[in-house]
């Protein structure tokens, strides 16, 4: 069909389109081929109107942007990076041709053809590399990172991540988390925990009363954010809200869809968050340098296109307010401040009102929107969405993108308050027994000065206690230590001194345990067994029966 044929411009452009989809796009899912689509009429409906040469040369130009997105897309493998069997596939093919070859040098050859990056030599003899890239599990691992990451950006510089499309990540991503999750959910049912008392639970039972559950995990945020409140309000501290956003050219998209000019592809979610990182270690330089103490937490979520930024919640002497927000604005906008926004939403600062409310309370919309959801209302990024579900997508984004969510900046180590909320009695050591007594209490302020104050930073009386266990890994290498108590001077209190055993009881053909190869039901025998362990030393693995 020629223009002149057409009954309309659009006629003409809808079946030049339909030519192209046909021939260029027909291997790529719906929602690909809608953002494309956008893009290609954005392109072909430029030409004014009666200009034919024109409508010819931007349709030309239009299969051509089509033909090159189509063509990064398969390079980046979209049809297969969501697909876990097809990566299960890759990477048992890929540990074969490993296997089939003596040449570490071509191991490592071929794991950077796919985009990976080899075992580090400096942390691992010849061998242990040679059986990592022989071990199927080792590259399904890293195929599963590097593939759903590519795949991801891709789609996100196309336009499927945004406030009106996938907000936070696409809803391919958001799949793949949720079976994930169903996934390691089941497994979990399907294996018993006997420990060496005789008593027998499912691995998931003890997994929801750890901080793994989300409710927990925000209920021991809040109570180490409360904590410091209380230290900062005794110590007549400020506390101010701080926001730090990373430059354009990491913001695919804005709010409504449209690409973003300044956005340099490749930027992803993780570059943004570099960027922060570097920016916030060269902050705390300055800081420690001029002699301001701060303390409190940092919180990194996703903007509506999945870019990072943070939000920390900072405590601080009142007269150095001033200067803390000085020095943040001025590294922020050392890089790329004059670009149109930066001074506007690069960095900003609120101080929080006690007589209005809690900075506890301030900030408790966005732990809980970065967890659950728990009574957030609408998410902001939102139109209308409520946070309980774009939680699943926050969680999906982090989980892709490897991004740590919350960091607790200043004060004692976490590790440590977890392990001693697991000493139930008494102990005959008046600063130790103080120590004890405030972690088991839920106590973060109290806890924190009996272990000499927050400005004391991790530098405290109190430690954890390690040991080796002997074992090897898959890849005959000696394990690294674990926690098997506490230590506080030359007196060292073991936590850890229950041993468990974890036997499968599913139905797969395929049983997995720590002690045996065989699937059967839990028995006495089981339990006699754990209890025998006892005194083989720390066990390989160990779970927290604790709540937070």
């Amino acid at each position: 069909m020629t223009v002149q044929e057409a009954t309309s411009p659009d006629t003409w452009l809808q079946s030049k389109w339909s030519g192209t989809k046909s021939a260029v796009l027909a291997d790529l899912t719906r929602d690909v081929q809608n953002a494309i689509e956008t893009e290609w009429f954005d392109i072909a409906g430029r030409a004014p109107e009666g200009d034919i040469p024109a409508a010819y040369r931007l349709a030309a130009r239009a299969n051509q942007h089509a033909a090159r997105r189509a063509d990064e897309l398969a390079g980046s493998l979209v049809n297969t990076a969501f697909d876990e069997g097809a990566i299960t596939l890759k990477a048992r093919r890929l540990a074969r041709h490993c296997l089939c070859s003596e040449s570490l040098a071509y191991m490592c050859r071929l794991a950077e053809a796919e985009g990976i990056e080899p075992p580090d030599v400096t942390k691992h003899s010849e061998p242990s590399q040679k059986r990592r890239l022989q071990c199927e599990k080792w590259w399904r691992r890293r195929l599963r990172l590097h593939m759903v990451r590519r795949a991801e950006n891709k789609l996100r510089e196309l336009g499927l991540i945004h406030k009106n499309a996938g907000l936070y990540c696409t809803d391919a991503t958001l799949r793949r988390r949720q079976d994930q999750k169903s996934r390691q959910r089941d497994f979990l049912q399907e294996v018993a925990a006997i420990n060496s008392l005789g008593e027998s639970f499912s691995l998931l039972d003890l997994v929801e009363t750890s901080v793994s559950n989300k409710a927990l995990r925000r209920a021991e945020l809040m109570t180490r954010i409360a904590g410091f409140e209380a230290l900062a309000a005794e110590a007549g501290h400020r506390a101010e809200f701080l926001t730090m956003t990373a430059p354009s050219r990491f913001h695919a998209r804005y709010s409504d869809g449209r690409p973003n000019p300044m956005y340099q592809a490749g930027n992803d979610p993780r570059a943004s968050q570099r960027f922060l990182c570097e920016v916030w270690a060269r902050i705390r330089a300055k800081l420690a340098r001029e002699g301001i103490a701060v303390y409190g937490f940092r919180i990194a979520e996703p903007h509506h296109d999945a870019t990072t930024h943070w939000h920390l919640l900072l405590f601080v002497q009142p007269e150095d307010t001033q200067r803390l927000r000085e020095i943040c604005r001025g590294y922020l906008l050392a890089d790329s401040g004059d670009e149109p926004g930066a001074a506007k939403h690069r960095f900003k600062a609120v101080s929080v009102d006690p007589n209005k409310g809690s900075a506890a309370g301030y900030v408790a919309k966005y732990v809980a929107k970065n967890i659950d959801g728990f009574e957030v209302g609408q998410d902001l990024e939102s139109d209308s969405a409520n946070a309980l579900e774009t939680a699943a997508r926050v969680d999906a984004w982090a989980s892709t993108w490897g991004i740590r969510q919350f960091q607790q900046i200043g004060g004692p180590p976490v590790g440590v308050w977890r392990e001693c909320r697991r000493l139930r009695e008494p102990i005959d050591d008046e600063v130790f027994e103080g120590i004890r007594a405030a972690a088991d209490a839920g106590d973060w302020a109290g806890f924190v000065e009996a272990l000499g104050g927050v400005l004391r930073g991790r530098d405290v009386p109190v430690t954890l206690e390690k040991q080796l266990t002997g074992e090897l890994n898959d890849y005959g290498e000696l394990k690294g230590e674990v926690i098997v108590g506490v230590r506080c001077g030359a007196a060292v209190i073991l936590t850890r001194e229950v041993a468990w055993i974890f036997l499968w009881v599913g139905n797969s053909e395929a049983p997995w345990t720590c002690v045996n190869n065989c699937t059967r039901s839990v028995t006495a025998s089981d339990r006699l067994l754990a209890a025998g362990r006892l005194n083989r030393g720390p066990p390989a693995i160990d779970v927290t029966t604790r709540g937070a």
